[in-house]
């Protein structure tokens, strides 16, 4: 969640420099939304959700180098967050003899 809330912020930082358009708010906010999808991916333990958030930041973002010190960072912290918060299949049978 504090990954998706920093480049929220980040972004709302870049919105009024020169060269407001209505294409940077559609972007940012596209953005914003899918860290927040990969965000409530990681929390509802729903790691394809968390995964597909964190490579939809990379692919909107990528053509976008000015925002890459948020971007990169906030992806690979949700792709993390993913990872770890993963719930572990379970290996270990009942009726195994280990």
């Amino acid at each position: 969640m504090f990954a998706a809330l920093v480049l929220t912020i980040g972004l709302l930082s870049y919105l009024p420099q020169d060269g407001f358009r209505l294409s940077r708010v559609v972007l940012f906010v596209a953005v914003a939304g899918l860290a927040w999808v990969s965000a409530l991916g990681v929390v509802r333990d729903r790691p394809t959700l968390g995964t597909a958030g964190a490579v939809g930041v990379v692919l909107l973002g990528f053509w976008q180098a000015v925002l890459w010190i948020w971007l990169l960072p906030t992806a690979g912290l949700l792709l993390v967050a993913t990872v770890l918060s993963s719930p572990e299949e379970d290996t270990h049978h009942e009726n195994s003899p280990t």
